[in-house]
């Protein structure tokens, strides 16, 4: 019977000077521990899967982005209800529970988002759904004056000229204190006193 060790030994033959005369070598084969590991192909250590986890990776990252944006779109140009309910709180508010006054009317400004009153005829003139002031507007019409206010403009029928948006920030309260409706000031901070996430706080 063979030795274990000789099962592992294989012969080879070398040429000499010359081809009549031959001689045997003994090779000593590899052993398992000497052979060289292989990487799975597309393995997580090879450089293709690494560079399948980093396209990965950046496909979530654009995706991800794209969304983020795509909501904060969203909120920028139809806020929640409760974000003017924060602001007329912020512009308007007075007693304990700072209440806001919806029928607000004074010298400068109107409503309760404390529109100023030049603003309101400006952003309402050729409108005769909308009242001359703000006061007398409901809490409805006093939201759509807001948004065309900051988002969408208004188009003047007796003067024939488009009145452009001026943004969220044309609210000293926006833009020091509870932010735009995603809760971002104008020094680019979150706000601490608004957050969209949170709806019981400012509805009631």
């Amino acid at each position: 019977m063979e030795h274990p060790q000789q099962s592992r030994q294989r012969y080879r033959l070398r040429d000499l000077s010359h081809p009549r005369h031959t001689q045997v070598e003994r090779v000593q084969a590899p052993t398992r521990t000497q052979r060289p590991r292989l990487h799975h192909r597309h393995g997580p250590t090879s450089k293709h899967g690494l560079r399948l986890v980093g396209y990965c990776v950046v496909v979530l990252l654009v995706f991800g982005s794209g969304r983020a944006r795509a909501s904060d779109d969203a909120l920028l140009n139809n806020p929640p209800l409760h974000f003017f309910y924060a602001l007329a709180k912020c512009e308007t508010g007075w007693g304990r529970g700072q209440l806001p006054r919806w029928t607000r009317n004074s010298a400068n400004y109107e409503g309760g988002l404390g529109i100023h009153r030049a603003t309101w005829n400006d952003y309402t003139a050729g409108d005769p759904r909308i009242p001359g002031r703000g006061g007398d507007a409901t809490i409805a019409q006093q939201i759509e004056v807001a948004l065309r206010i900051a988002r969408v403009g208004w188009y003047d029928t007796k003067r024939r000229v488009f009145v452009k948006p001026v943004g969220w920030y044309g609210w000293g309260c926006v833009k020091h204190s509870i932010g735009d409706p995603r809760g971002i000031l104008r020094n680019g901070k979150r706000s601490r006193l608004y957050d969209p996430k949170r709806i019981t706080d400012y509805v009631r």
